[in-house]
């Protein structure tokens, strides 16, 4: 076992010892977590961007034919309205 010593904004560590606390977890298992997943992904645990991120992304095209749809006289199958979301998530 090593020990690691990292620099953190006060208000940063607090708040992160509270949600931590509240998952019922120390920040030490908190970092350990995310070590393990950083090896096991063989990068970061999430995507770092520079503008919208993926997830982002996807909410807004699932809005825009959200709006198309109700812009539309014709009214959609439930199936229809699935093909459409996937169609926006693959993209």
């Amino acid at each position: 076992m090593t020990s690691i010593s990292l620099r953190m904004d006060d208000t940063l560590k607090k708040q992160f010892d509270a949600v931590c606390t509240e998952l019922g977890m120390s920040m030490s298992t908190a970092f350990t977590i995310f070590a393990k997943a950083t090896v096991r992904r063989q990068g970061l645990p999430f995507d770092v961007v520079i503008g919208e991120s993926a997830d982002v992304q996807t909410i807004r095209r699932l809005q825009e034919a959200q709006e198309q749809a109700r812009t539309t006289d014709d009214r959609l199958s439930l199936d229809e309205v699935m093909s459409h979301a996937r169609s926006a998530i693959d993209e």
